[in-house]
């Protein structure tokens, strides 16, 4: 007799009758083997089911009914909050989590992190599009209405600039700051001075790269701003910044030696920075 679900079920051992040979293929004769495969059946079920399948509910059926529906409204619940977590995400941080769907397998999901999307992101924005580190444009800009290329506001410390600049080679030690004109002849970099001399009336840069000595590489400012707190003098604010007569240098008040060129290279925005904005004209004074 079953005790089940009380205990699991112990069949007693069944036999064939002596003489009798089981045989697979005769189907009305009951033989013993037929029962122990039933019983063997019904052991190994119940042994799976355990000894209290319905738990405290009333039968099987119920319980199963319930953990379906308990199931669903936890997984319904999980996702409420992750997307609520998501809604209320301010920002993202390296170490924040994503799933992201295999192309080849739609129920295949692969888990990354923020800071391998910004790489990749960051990789792929920089071969399309010009870096925000630096990088060579390969196609022209266009202002529209109302947009603008602004300078730096104020440079922090000296050895700063800001502007439009064009790489090249010196012909001579150079410092940042120092006053060039461009030798064409010589395809160099050199410091100039107001004496009618080579240089007084060419293209003119400020050095914001220094080089140690001839055919070293250097960087000329051709337009913007710069701080050179060592190699300007004090600047009177607003006004006229002149070529001196020391090659290299600058002075605020402009040259009155006979033969010696006149010529702004640009104006004062603090007594330490320059707004190089070197004029076309000069004049020779008498």
């Amino acid at each position: 007799m079953a005790t089940y679900p009380s205990g699991v079920y112990s069949p007693r051992t069944k036999e064939n009758k002596e003489g009798v040979v089981y045989e697979a293929a005769e189907k009305t004769t009951l033989f013993a083997e037929d029962v122990v495969k039933d019983d063997d059946e019904i052991v190994a079920v119940e042994t799976e089911l355990g000894t209290n399948p319905k738990g405290a509910k009333a039968d099987v059926k119920t319980r199963l009914d319930d953990v379906d529906t308990a199931i669903g409204t936890k997984i319904s619940k999980t996702i409420a909050g992750e997307l609520d977590a998501m809604d209320a995400k301010g920002s993202l941080v390296d170490n924040d989590n994503f799933l992201i769907e295999d192309s080849a397998n739609s129920d295949s999901k692969k888990k990354t992190i923020w800071s391998t999307i910004k790489s990749v992101l960051k990789t792929y924005f920089d071969t399309l599009y010009l870096a925000l580190a630096g990088g060579t444009l390969t196609g022209n800009i266009i202002f529209g209405e109302n947009t603008e290329l602004i300078l730096d506001p104020i440079l922090s410390a000296d050895g700063k600039y800001c502007g439009i600049t064009e790489a090249g080679d010196s012909s001579e030690a150079l410092v940042f700051g120092d006053l060039c004109f461009y030798d064409v002849s010589a395809d160099q970099w050199t410091k100039v001075d107001a004496n009618v001399s080579a240089g007084y009336n060419k293209k003119l840069g400020m050095c914001v790269l220094a080089a140690a000595g001839e055919e070293d590489p250097t960087k000329m400012l051709l337009y913007g701003k710069i701080r050179a707190d060592a190699a300007f003098p004090n600047l009177t604010v607003g006004a006229a910044v002149y070529m001196a007569e020391t090659a290299g240098d600058v002075v605020v008040v402009q040259p009155t030696t006979a033969d010696v060129c006149i010529r702004i290279i640009g104006f004062a925005n603090t007594v330490n920075e320059l707004f190089f904005n070197p004029s076309n004209d000069y004049i020779i004074h008498v």
